[in-house]
């Protein structure tokens, strides 16, 4: 285990770069001023842009650009400073990752609570109605745009019926509809994620053995195909929850929470590219990370499971 964990730990390295540079090359390439439009129509003094080009290394060409950001990250820590605000992306970062990891936590919750028992029920009646049906309503579900499922709930919960705070993030309230309306989608691909694993499961010759010893109903599901059946379930939670994090731009940006897809959200138009660059560099560290730990629970769960 500690060679695999090491192998993928060296494959990270790579991958880091070679994201961080596209992300980079893609928010510096893009067309406008990102000085003037920290001054939106007033014109920028000529000793003001001087100034924010030799603070920020602007008036250097783009691989020299990289090269000191990625120097930063690496020997400092440093991610860069926000152009609007003059604030340290790090800071920015850790202020909205609570109210994200919030959102995202509790979308993926109510995502398991959701797809695995759907998918399992569907699988134990595979043909019948309330399978055929599952699967209808999962494709209708994964069709929807999410910004459309978000304000079709926001409009019935909480326009309408008044349960749900509209936007903002005062309280753990503010976060369950727009929790709910992330799960509902993503509940979708784990419930037939978790059918399909189960219909696999039930086919093999364990399943068969157990069953012929007279092994209840239950003790199968439970001990014998659930414990296999879940694993690719568990990789797909794994990567929803990196996914989700990076994700939230839309979602946070209709219920005004302040989390970090907010503050990307917001950076775009002002043309804020340390803090578009350096949050998503942060969010790829946190994508690499989480697939690494789901990797290693893989053998932590499926004792066939060998590494090393």
């Amino acid at each position: 285990m500690a060679r695999y964990i090491f192998r993928r730990t060296l494959q990270i390295i790579p991958v880091f770069f070679i994201a961080t540079f596209l992300i980079f090359v893609v928010v510096w390439v893009l067309p406008g001023d990102p000085i003037q439009a920290q001054f939106g129509e007033r014109a920028v003094p000529e000793n003001t842009r001087a100034a924010y080009e030799d603070r920020y290394n602007l008036d250097d060409p783009l691989p020299v650009q990289y090269w000191k950001y990625i120097t930063g990250i690496i020997f400092r820590l440093d991610f860069g400073e926000s152009l609007r605000t003059q604030r340290p992306v790090k800071d920015i970062f850790f202020e909205a990752l609570p109210r994200t990891l919030r959102l995202a936590g509790l979308a993926v919750l109510m995502d398991a609570a959701m797809g695995i028992p759907l998918g399992i029920a569907a699988a134990r009646r595979r043909g019948r109605f309330f399978d055929n049906s599952t699967l209808f309503s999962t494709i209708v579900l994964l069709s929807i745009p999410p910004f459309v499922m978000l304000g079709l709930f926001q409009l019935i919960f909480s326009v309408t019926l008044g349960w749900f705070p509209v936007s903002g993030a005062d309280s753990w309230t503010n976060y369950i509809m727009p929790a709910f309306g992330i799960a509902v989608g993503t509940m979708a691909t784990t419930s037939r994620l978790m059918r399909s694993s189960m219909i696999d499961t039930f086919r093999e010759d364990y399943i068969k053995t157990a069953r012929a010893k007279g092994a209840s109903e239950g003790r199968v599901l439970s001990v014998h195909a659930l414990r296999n059946a879940i694993i690719p379930v568990i990789t797909s939670l794994g990567v929803a929850v990196g996914a989700l994090i990076g994700g939230t731009i839309v979602t946070e940006s209709i219920f005004q929470i302040p989390g970090i897809g907010f503050q990307i959200a917001r950076s775009i138009p002002a043309r804020d590219g340390f803090v578009i660059v350096g949050v998503s560099t942060m969010l790829v560290v946190a994508y690499l990370i989480i697939n690494l730990i789901v990797d290693v629970l893989y053998a932590l769960i499926d004792p066939r499971i060998r590494y090393d």
